[in-house]
């Protein structure tokens, strides 16, 4: 259940910008959430194709360590049996 491509535009944001959160994954991925860890993500991302995923959310960096500008975010794959696989996404995150 690979992710093959990940795409976060853009990755250096503030608080409150508009992000795009682009994958492609294999076809038994079920669900795609994107942020600081799977429980409570900043995004889950919808279905637009076979393997196709896609989501635009306004960033927050309420979950985040405070003051800290390099922050890894991580995109989650999960399948309908509950496998999952985790791709880390280096962010860097700037003052208001």
């Amino acid at each position: 259940m690979p992710i093959f491509y990940a795409r976060v535009t853009p990755s250096v944001v503030h608080n409150g910008d508009q992000m795009t959160v682009s994958a492609i994954t294999s076809t038994n991925v079920a669900k795609l959430s994107f942020g600081p860890n799977a429980i409570v993500p900043m995004a889950n991302l919808q279905s637009v194709g076979l393997g196709q995923w896609q989501a635009t959310f306004n960033f927050s960096s309420a979950a985040l360590p405070i003051g800290q500008t390099s922050v890894s975010l991580t995109l989650t794959a999960t399948t309908s049996l509950g496998s999952t696989v985790s791709l880390p996404i280096p962010m860097s995150v700037l003052g208001p």
